[in-house]
């Protein structure tokens, strides 16, 4: 497990220094997090470490000096659990003040104003509630992301009432809102079904299982159009490294899709893939899947039948141990 390490006072410390440690950096054994401050591996290779771990770590860093502050935004984001893709995490931890907004190399610092039922106590610090937190995200963020953020937030437990959309700058929320779902699984599932709406093709169910005529199992396909016989995987790159099981390769989730898949089109169903670069571009996107629904549209009508299964909640995080590993030992955080 990686650890947030602060160099020491004691005059003679050897393996805390400020001088070893500022040396290990340097040399890439360590990572700088801001002065004083660095993420080791602790046996895990730096490279490994999550995107949104190196944020905590950032944030655990640097939570002694937010004092008047409240952390926000998409650090924010992070500390309640919701997931963010590595282009939407920041290099600096993000706060909001009541006045003086400023910027360092190691936080952003915004100017607002908060209602007291906006700011919520996290681990000791001050942070924006989960409501407040999507719908500063849904202002700031392109919509293709910040849907996946309301999605999640569903997913967490967030209800759409609880979400205040009456204020001037919760505009794009509002637009948001119809087309949010508890049921997206991942930020591209919720990148992919917002385009669908917005390029106004027809919507797809979601995580549904196919069953063939002898009601045995199939697949679990992440978009189901049943009028068209077509399925829809949105296959991120974490479904071939994360998300593998214990002894299990990327070659053999492939194989094991390819022989899904042939399944599917022994049913009439036509299986389309596509992956994050696939939705950077709205029309390439469109274009990927009205050909599939031509294929499909010449294929006979699909056998068998579907059924949508529940979407589980969320798992909330629990970022205590790394909190309080600061407060009762300065020098050494585990994120």
């Amino acid at each position: 497990m990686a650890a947030v390490i602060r160099h020491g006072n004691e005059r003679y410390e050897t393996t805390n220094s400020k001088w070893q440690l500022n040396r290990k950096a340097d040399r890439g054994e360590i990572l700088r997090l801001r002065p004083g401050a660095f993420l080791a591996g602790q046996g895990e290779p730096l490279d490994a470490v999550s995107a949104t771990r190196i944020h905590l770590a950032k944030i655990v860093a640097t939570v002694s000096e937010l004092r008047g502050s409240v952390i926000a935004r998409q650090s924010a984001a992070i500390l309640h659990g919701l997931p963010l893709s590595f282009s939407l995490i920041p290099d600096r931890v993000i706060v909001h003040r009541s006045s003086g907004g400023h910027r360092s190399p190691w936080v952003h610092s915004y100017r607002t104003h908060h209602e007291p039922d906006e700011i919520v106590e996290m681990y000791g610090v001050k942070v924006t509630s989960l409501a407040r937190t999507v719908r500063d995200l849904a202002r700031v963020l392109d919509p293709r992301d910040a849907i996946a953020i309301v999605d999640a937030a569903l997913r967490l437990g967030l209800d759409k009432s609880q979400l205040d959309t009456r204020s001037p700058s919760a505009a794009k929320l509002r637009t948001l809102l119809p087309i949010a779902s508890n049921r997206s699984e991942s930020p591209l599932e919720s990148r992919s079904r917002f385009l669908i709406h917005d390029l106004n093709l027809p919507i797809p169910r979601e995580q549904v299982t196919v069953h063939d005529e002898a009601g045995n199992h199939v697949a679990r396909l992440d978009f189901w159009w049943p009028d068209l016989g077509l399925a829809g995987e949105a296959d991120g790159a974490i479904k071939y490294t994360t998300l593998l099981r214990p002894g299990e390769t990327a070659r053999e989730v492939i194989e094991d899709e390819r022989k899904r898949e042939k399944r599917l089109q022994q049913l009439g169903i036509h299986v389309i893939r596509w992956g994050w670069g696939d939705t950077m571009r709205s029309a390439s996107f469109g274009r990927l899947l009205e050909n599939g629904m031509r294929t499909a549209a010449k294929m006979p009508a699909p056998r068998g039948h579907y059924v949508e299964v529940p979407v589980p909640p969320l798992p909330p995080v629990d970022y205590s141990k790394q909190f309080e590993s600061v407060r009762y030992r300065p020098s050494v955080a585990e994120v």
